[in-house]
């Protein structure tokens, strides 16, 4: 069973995965700095839109297939 259980969570291990830095995030969603990440991952600021689609694009997918990825995610570590 895995310790990830939100959205947020799951960016950051994403994010790690691929060797991004926060600050690589924070430019790609037009930050002017990584700790709006750091909030977003800590779940401590609201995702909007804007910035799901920045960061699927960063990855390589489309929003819907982020959010799907997260929900397969779920199911099958929980």
């Amino acid at each position: 069973m895995s310790d990830i259980t939100t959205f947020g969570q799951f960016i950051k291990q994403k994010r790690q995965q691929s060797k991004f830095s926060q600050q690589r995030l924070a430019d790609a969603c037009g930050f002017a700095h990584r700790s709006a990440i750091l909030r977003l991952e800590q779940d401590r600021l609201e995702w909007k839109l804007k910035e799901v689609v920045s960061i699927a694009e960063l990855f390589g997918l489309s929003a819907s297939q982020l959010l799907a990825e997260f929900e397969n995610f779920k199911v099958h570590t929980s």
